[in-house]
């Protein structure tokens, strides 16, 4: 059985070249083009894949536990470099199929010439098939992990997107806001709205609500906070775009907004604070 694993092998390593060629040619054309378009050398490809048979071939003589570890390792590097480059690395997974039925074949003249057992196959299987399922599981979890990343950086693009402070002078600052506010946007808004409070050096935050559908409590509350938190901060928030249903819920809510100053619309806080068409044209002259 050992003489018999050695021989094995020893045609493995021997042969890894063609081997790493032979799954080319069971690839889909589309994931070979995309293989050969990306900025790597198609030969480092190959060279990957002989690196893959190397430890397949010594996972038949060595430890199956540092098989095991050096195939997460190969798995880990090519995958890493594959998503860095664009590669599709769902195709990579169906190539570890491939990865199989080429060694099979290789010792198909030699199975019936019997130069060993069926059974050596089976137990050959034990030993490659292992390796081949970490490397698909690895390939597998790093294209969970790249899609979470993708979808991370959406969602802070979205969130940044859902709070707009807009500076629209030296000091002063508008706040859009449109849609639904719920407690995960509310802290959004907050975080926010303080933040560009300290960064831009802002006196004057104008929050403008015609956007927002309902006002219930839980939102009235929530800029109320933020309201308050701006003062403490030293910068003076006012509301604008109170619709007269929205007011009228809010009064029947019993919250009290007569220590926060509301505007009809956005021209009359700014007017409020003094900014006006005719000081900005003086401004710039």
């Amino acid at each position: 059985m050992r003489q018999e694993l050695e021989y094995i092998r020893e045609k493995i390593l021997n042969n890894k070249t063609e081997l790493a060629h032979a799954i080319e040619a069971l690839e889909a054309d589309d994931f070979v083009n995309s293989l050969k378009s990306v900025d790597l050398p198609y030969d480092e490809f190959m060279t990957m894949r002989e690196e893959l048979f190397e430890i397949i071939a010594d996972s038949l003589i060595e430890d199956s536990e540092h098989s095991l570890k050096r195939s997460k390792e190969w798995a880990e590097r090519v995958g890493h470099q594959c998503l860095e480059i664009g590669v599709p690395l769902n195709e990579s997974i169906r190539s570890m199929a491939f990865f199989r039925t080429v060694i099979w074949n290789a010792f198909e003249s030699d199975l019936e010439e019997q130069k060993f057992s069926a059974i050596t196959i089976l137990d050959v299987s034990k030993y490659i098939n292992p390796l081949l399922d970490e490397v698909s599981y690895t390939f597998s979890r790093l294209i969970v992990q790249d899609h979470q990343k993708t979808m991370n950086i959406a969602q802070l693009a979205m969130e940044e997107l859902s709070v707009p402070v807009v500076p629209i002078t030296k000091g002063v600052a508008i706040l859009p806001l449109i849609g639904e506010i719920d407690t995960h946007r509310a802290k959004l808004i907050m975080e926010s709205t303080l933040k560009h409070s300290t960064d831009d050096q802002l006196d004057y935050l104008i929050i403008d609500v015609s956007g927002v559908p309902m006002i219930d409590t839980m939102v009235a509350n929530n800029i109320f906070s933020i309201i308050q938190a701006l003062t403490i901060m030293g910068v003076e928030a006012s509301i604008t775009g109170m619709r007269p249903e929205i007011a009228q819920t809010v009064i029947s809510l019993g919250i009290n907004f007569k220590d926060i100053n509301s505007y009809a619309n956005m021209q009359q806080a700014l007017e409020k604070i003094g900014f006006t068409h005719e000081s900005q044209l003086q401004t710039k002259t």
